[in-house]
């Protein structure tokens, strides 16, 4: 993925969004690997900071509070 973006899309990211990327790799792998953890359970635990995600971006365009 890192390729297909480029080498610049990490150096544009700021904390949030990496922990965001971090989290929803390790939700990913855990879902994946882990018979424990329903199907739906795992949607929910990859929804919840994707949408997390797009209400920060949407706040940091409407609130100057939220900017970096």
């Amino acid at each position: 993925m890192v390729r297909l973006s480029g080498k610049r899309t990490l150096t544009k990211m700021n904390a949030f969004d990496l922990v965001v990327t971090v989290a929803l790799g390790s939700t990913l792998s855990t879902v994946l690997l882990d018979r424990g953890v329903s199907l739906t359970e795992g949607v929910l635990a990859l929804a919840l900071p994707a949408f997390l995600q797009f209400v920060n971006a949407k706040a940091a365009v409407h609130f100057r509070v939220f900017r970096p």
